[in-house]
């Protein structure tokens, strides 16, 4: 039990009714893009550019108005292959939505997979360094591995440390951690001596 003072528990008190409200407000169903249904033009748009079209690759040499062409092409493909969308096509479904509160988890859950995975890796380079202590050097393929795996868990990390940045900056409240508590988290971790 912690100790707070009144205007610390109407506080909190404001803060859990007004989670509750953000996540009891229904999803405007319209608002939901479906792939494909996005900016349609006219006939008449569609004629004008088609006409800038033209007149663009008239003004271009034609090498360059065809890589232009394929980067755009390529943009275009890249942009809808990162867009999640679920079986259906839309964009987002009522249960792709996740709630404040299982972002929360999640991310919590892939922390901990995280900090589990650095202590494994920190574990092996031990043992190795132990068992290579006598012969004195790592095969040149275990060590481009552990280096390989610790670069893409640092990565993760990363990724996961911004989202809950940008997670506790979108939302008014007040978490039971902070930037500052997941990074003594996971540099808590033992490290190697050289």
């Amino acid at each position: 039990m912690v100790a707070m003072t009144e205007d610390e528990k109407k506080r909190l008190e404001e803060i859990l009714s007004d989670m509750g409200d953000l996540m009891e407000e229904p999803v405007d169903k319209d608002s939901l893009i479906l792939y494909g249904n996005g900016f349609v033009p006219s006939q008449e748009e569609a004629n004008q550019l088609a006409d800038i079209d033209i007149r663009l690759q008239s003004l271009m040499p034609s090498e360059e108005y065809a890589a232009l062409c394929e980067q755009t092409e390529q943009d275009t493909q890249s942009l809808q292959g990162a867009t999640p969308r679920s079986e259906n096509g839309s964009f987002l479904s009522d249960e792709d939505i996740p709630t404040f509160g299982e972002l929360v988890l999640q991310e919590k859950k892939e922390m901990r997979e995280m900090k589990q995975r650095l202590m494994t890796i920190e574990e092996q380079l031990q043992r190795f360094q132990n068992e290579d202590h006598d012969e004195g050097i790592l095969s040149e393929s275990l060590l481009r591995q552990l280096l390989d795996d610790s670069s893409r868990t640092t990565s993760q990390a990363t990724t996961i440390l911004d989202r809950l940045a940008s997670t506790s900056h979108s939302c008014d409240t007040t978490s039971s951690f902070d930037e500052s508590s997941v990074i003594s988290s996971i540099s808590s971790t033992p490290t190697m001596r050289q």
